[in-house]
């Protein structure tokens, strides 16, 4: 027996299925990831050929089966249009679908997810920051969502706040100038790259794209969620190994 719903969310990926239909993974608020199939969708007369796109956000009206939804209509806040003008943007966006695939789960909660892929998506289509630092924002604020991203702060070793130097994924956080010996991975940022992680990982999805850092705060900033990503992550995503073909 099946129900009608009304969730919010956003489309990550669709896949055809048959000749005329999708197959839809869906980031809702309400529910986590669902799998949702939009029957006719592919036809160019559909009502829900564009709500079935990638990156559609808005809220889906549902019908729930066992171990799917199907979709019943749908009204689309925002389609992020200006995305599909450029090839770099419409696969950094897939892939921050990806990313949030990986980290959301089904039937679970997942409110902020769904904020800070909405607003990820709108601070790369203001333009206003470096595509470069969107991706390590977002790949840092996913990572603290879901409780895995180290808060810095004051030193793991002594507890102190004065004279941060950096941070340590083994010794998990922060260390001062003092102590860096200690930490065999230490990697030395400046204060306002420190601060930025910082800011990122207890702010919300909203607000995290409106400072600014200079060059070398930037590159701090970058290589530490980089680092981050390579260790913690083990995961290849299709959409950044495209992406990295097209920077060679």
């Amino acid at each position: 027996m099946s129900f009608q719903t009304e969730l919010t969310g956003i489309v990550l990926s669709a896949s055809p299925v048959d000749d005329y239909n999708y197959r839809m993974v869906v980031l809702t608020k309400e529910r986590g990831k669902i799998t949702v199939f939009a029957k006719g969708a592919r036809k160019p007369t559909s009502s829900f050929l564009a709500c079935s796109q990638p990156f559609a956000y808005g809220k889906f009206n549902l019908y729930q089966g066992r171990e799917a939804y199907n979709l019943n209509g749908a009204v689309i806040e925002e389609y992020f249009a200006k995305l599909r003008d450029d090839i770099e943007l419409v696969y950094t966006g897939m892939y921050f679908c990806e990313l949030a695939m990986y980290y959301t789960v089904e039937n679970q909660k997942a409110h902020q997810e769904v904020d800070l892929l909405y607003n990820t998506l709108k601070a790369m289509t203001q333009g206003r920051m470096d595509l470069a630092l969107i991706r390590s924002i977002y790949e840092l604020k996913m990572a603290s969502i879901c409780g895995e991203a180290p808060l810095p702060g004051e030193c793991v070793v002594c507890h102190g706040k004065e004279e941060i130097a950096g941070m340590s994924f083994i010794r998990g956080g922060c260390v001062c100038r003092e102590h860096k010996v200690l930490a065999k991975d230490f990697m030395a940022m400046v204060p306002a790259a420190i601060y930025a992680v910082y800011y990122v990982m207890v702010n919300a999805p909203e607000k995290i794209y409106s400072f600014r850092l200079d060059e070398q705060g930037t590159a701090d900033f970058i290589n530490y969620v980089t680092c981050y990503m390579k260790r913690f992550v083990g995961r290849r995503f299709t959409s950044l190994e495209f992406l990295s073909m097209m920077c060679v």
